[in-house]
């Protein structure tokens, strides 16, 4: 997830994926998180944004 030549539907779905996995390894949340808030930061593409905040609002 750190290439920026990656598709932004790779990346959300690796976050879904990643969000999913969050509830069995309670850790991953945190990682998700910070992952996902600078990626935002990064790339403002709405797919991303959207995404991101409908995995950081579950939480």
């Amino acid at each position: 997830m750190e290439d920026s030549e990656c598709p932004i539907a790779v990346r959300c779905n690796g976050y879904n994926i990643l969000y999913y996995l969050s509830v069995k390894h309670y850790w991953l949340i945190d990682e998700l998180k910070n992952k996902m808030q600078l990626d935002i930061e990064k790339n403002q593409s709405a797919a991303l944004v959207s995404r991101s905040k409908s995995n950081l609002i579950k939480n």
